[in-house]
C-alpha cells in the first residue's frame, strides 16, 4: 500500500501499480520505476505472469524499504503502540542496504500521526517526557504557522518544548523590556510566587490594585534573571520606582 492508500504489487522482485482491468477479468499492472515498460498480469485464477520485459534490474533494497514503510502505516492504524516501538518492530530484520533508504525517524513519526488521525486511532497517554508526541494539527496555529519553535528531543532526560511563532520572536526582538504574566508561576518562579502570596494583605492588594499586580509580576520576573545579575536588576528597578514616587510627591500627581 502506498502513502496515498493505493495498492502496490510485488512480483519477481519488481514493484507494480495497477494499470487497468481487462475485458477477460484479468488485471494489468505496470512497473513503478520511471520510464520502465515492464508489465505483468494477474489472471482470474490468481496466476501472475510477466507480460512485458523490464528495462531495469529489480531494486530489492527499495522494494524492502517500501514494504517496511507499508507495514509501519498498517501497524499505526491497528495499534496504539508508541511510534518508536512501531519503527523498531518493523525494521528489526531490515538489511543495511534497505535501511539507508528509510526516511528519518521524525518523518516516520509524523507519518504515523497522520495515519492515526485519518484512522481516528487515539494517541497513547504519555508516561514520561520521551513519550510526548505533538500531533501535526497542534504543532501549527490557526493560520498554519509553525508553533513548536524547539523540542530538545525524546532522548533528553530534561526534555523542553518552546512554543511560539516567528512573529512572536520578532516582537520580542523589537522590545527591550519583557513582562511575563502568572503563567510562569507554575515553573521556575513558583517558589518566589508562593512566598509572595503567603501574605493575605498582599493577596487582597494584588486582587484589587492594578499597580500592585504589575509590580508583583515584575518581581516574579526576577526568577528568569541570571543569578549574578539579580541584585543589579533589582536595584535599578527600585531606583526607577522610588524616583517615580518622589516626582509624584513633588508634583502632587498620583503615583503610577
Amino acid at each position: 500500500m502506498s502513502q496515498k492508500g493505493k495498492e502496490i504489487g510485488v512480483f519477481a522482485g519488481y514493484r507494480y501499480r495497477q494499470d487497468r482491468r481487462n475485458a477477460d477479468g484479468s488485471v494489468s499492472w505496470r512497473c513503478l520505476e520511471t520510464n520502465c515498460t515492464g508489465r505483468m498480469k494477474i489472471f482470474t485464477d490468481g496466476q501472475m505472469r510477466e507480460i512485458t520485459k523490464h528495462e531495469n534490474a529489480p531494486n530489492v533494497a527499495k522494494r524492502d524499504s517500501e514494504r517496511v514503510r507499508s507495514s509501519i502505516r498498517d501497524r499505526a492504524a491497528s495499534t496504539v503502540e508508541k511510534p518508536r516501538q512501531i519503527v523498531m518492530q518493523c525494521t528489526n530484520a531490515l538489511s543495511a542496504e534497505a535501511a539507508i533508504l528509510m526516511p528519518r525517524y521524525t518523518a516516520t513519526q509524523r507519518a504515523i500521526e497522520r495515519k492515526r488521525k485519518r484512522a481516528e486511532v487515539p494517541l497513547p497517554m504519555p508516561r514520561s517526557l520521551a513519550d510526548i508526541t505533538i500531533p501535526d494539527n497542534l504543532a501549527v496555529t490557526s493560520r498554519n504557522d509553525n508553533f513548536v519553535l524547539c523540542d530538545s528531543g525524546d532522548d533528553d532526560a530534561h526534555r523542553m518544548f518552546v512554543f511560539g511563532t516567528d512573529r512572536n520572536l520578532e516582537l520580542l526582538e523589537e522590545h527591550a523590556d519583557w513582562f511575563m504574566d502568572g503563567t510562569f508561576i507554575s515553573s521556575v518562579a513558583k517558589p518566589l510566587a508562593q512566598s509572595t502570596g503567603r501574605s493575605s494583605g498582599l493577596v487582597d492588594l494584588y486582587r484589587n490594585d492594578e499597580e500592585v499586580r504589575l509590580y508583583t509580576k515584575m518581581l516574579l520576573a526576577l526568577a528568569f534573571v541570571p543569578a549574578a545579575d539579580v541584585l543589579h536588576v533589582l536595584m535599578n528597578w527600585l531606583i526607577v520606582v522610588l524616583m517615580s514616587y518622589r516626582l509624584c510627591m513633588i508634583t502632587g500627581k498620583t503615583f503610577t
